[in-house]
């Protein structure tokens, strides 16, 4: 049976949305994840963990803003701790700091993209250098897989974490 360049193509968009939903679903059985936005350069999330209080009281949560490519990769475009109580703009509560919830949340975030078998790109950029130094910030990432592939001259470092099938 001969296919077409054009039905080929289908077949290829087709399969790509259909993983691009099912990640949706799997992201959605461990976190709050809403569609910011769909075009056809792929897919926004927002993805939102949310922690008991801690010992002081406060709420925490993670949240994450994920971009799904068509072509079949994930930027990781923001991840941050933050307070739980408020909803829509993130607040910054540093009883939130250092309670492992970010740790645990890209944890269970990679566990999904490796069973869909994604690679992940992120800038690491630290938003308070004071608390937690860009360097800190790239070890951190390097944690879990990521490689350093460019340094930006303001001190940004590119990162990147091949899919499962492509690591040696």
């Amino acid at each position: 049976m001969k296919i077409t360049r054009r039905q080929l193509r289908s077949l290829i968009k087709e399969s790509i949305e259909y993983d691009v939903q099912g990640l949706i679903d799997a992201l959605s059985s461990l976190f709050e994840v809403s569609i910011f936005k769909k075009d056809n350069m792929g897919t926004a999330l927002e993805i939102t963990k949310r922690y008991p209080p801690i010992s002081t009281g406060a709420k925490c949560k993670v949240y994450m803003f994920v971009i799904v490519r068509s072509g079949g990769s994930v930027n990781l475009a923001e991840i941050g701790t933050f307070s739980g109580e408020s909803f829509g703009k993130n607040q910054i509560n540093y009883d939130c700091y250092g309670n492992d919830f970010a740790k645990q949340s890209i944890s269970d975030f990679l566990s999904v993209i490796d069973q869909f078998d994604i690679e992940v790109d992120l800038t690491a950029s630290s938003d308070d250098e004071e608390r937690f130094p860009n360097s800190k910030l790239v070890d951190f990432y390097s944690r879990y897989g990521f490689d350093q592939y460019s340094a930006k001259g303001n001190g940004y470092v590119e990162m990147f974490r091949d899919r499962v099938s492509d690591r040696v």
